[in-house]
């Protein structure tokens, strides 16, 4: 259930930001730094080649805690790019093209969620087993 959500958050978050890169693009607004159009360019294909191995093979949660890092590792380099260009007009399509501090703390949330391992604990078991040990 959880692998499901995360592939569906992805397949999102990747279609927002081809459809930010399509619109920026489009519309001429070239005052976003190219290093930043690059990175972003990348983790379009990066959640592209996730569908299309989801489509071929079995996509692990590995893969999409991978996939969520390097947004996370992309969206820190685009707001340090960003931040040395300074004086230019940022506009809805550019914040969801380079991101923010809180794509950042999603993207941390989404790795946990991808590389957990346990779901949950049984407390009568535990007990259970802390009785047969005193028993002993």
């Amino acid at each position: 259930m959880i692998k499901k959500i995360l592939y569906i958050l992805m397949i999102v978050k990747t279609a927002a930001k081809a459809l930010a890169m399509a619109v920026v693009l489009t519309f001429g607004a070239r005052h976003l730094p190219m290093m930043v159009l690059i990175a972003s360019g990348i983790i379009i294909a990066a959640g592209i080649f996730m569908i299309v191995k989801r489509i071929r093979n079995v996509l692990r949660n590995g893969d999409l805690a991978v996939y969520y890092g390097l947004d996370a590792l992309q969206i820190i380099f685009n707001l340090i790019v960003v931040s040395i260009f300074s004086a230019m007009h940022i506009g809805f399509w550019e914040y969801v093209l380079i991101g923010t501090i809180l794509d950042i703390l999603i993207d941390a949330v989404m790795i946990i969620l991808a590389l957990r391992r346990g779901r949950y604990v049984d407390i009568r078991n535990v007990m259970d087993a802390r009785e047969d040990g005193k028993d002993k």
